[in-house]
């Protein structure tokens, strides 16, 4: 049994104790907002899952980048830990997913919530908090997507106390 097989049988796993039994893998086409604890997404699978602290808008340096940076891309799903710009402007669905104190188990958890039975190829974290790393990590552990993490700010490395 190699690592890859053992990966899907994992993320299958998990998928079928939080969502139920049933067809564990790309689901029907679609698109929307989801938000934890609420229904499992039946929806598309997501080439981009972009994780990052706040929303992805005009309204804030990281967000303006972002959204010129990905504004071509399709089947985008945008996570984020906070709530402190107004509006989500980038991607198919989107979705509020803190992690601040969760266990590394309820990592998984949120996600898997959140986005299902979806495939995800890739992911792109942003970080500025440990929410953003614990999100991308239960991603790319339970979905196999490609994982890119930007260090946009030099803020992540340069401040005291961190």
């Amino acid at each position: 049994m190699g690592p890859a097989f053992a990966l899907n049988e994992v993320r299958q796993r998990l998928l079928r104790s939080l969502l139920g039994s049933g067809d564990v893998g790309r689901s029907a086409a679609g698109t929307g907002t989801s938000q934890p604890g609420g229904p499992p997404p039946e929806e598309a699978p997501v080439e981009l899952a972009v994780i990052t602290a706040n929303e992805i808008n005009d309204r804030h340096g990281t967000g303006v980048l972002l959204q010129r940076i990905l504004r071509q891309r399709a089947a985008v799903f945008s996570i984020r830990s906070r709530n402190d710009y107004g509006s989500q402007q980038l991607g198919d669905g989107q979705a509020l997913v803190p992690q601040r104190g969760a266990a590394r188990s309820e990592w998984f958890r949120r996600v898997l919530m959140v986005l299902g039975r979806r495939a995800v190829r890739q992911a792109l974290c942003v970080p500025y908090l440990p929410d953003e790393a614990a999100s991308a990590i239960a991603i790319q552990a339970a979905y196999g997507a490609r994982l890119a993490v930007w260090i946009m700010d030099d803020q992540n490395v340069a401040v005291e106390g961190m």
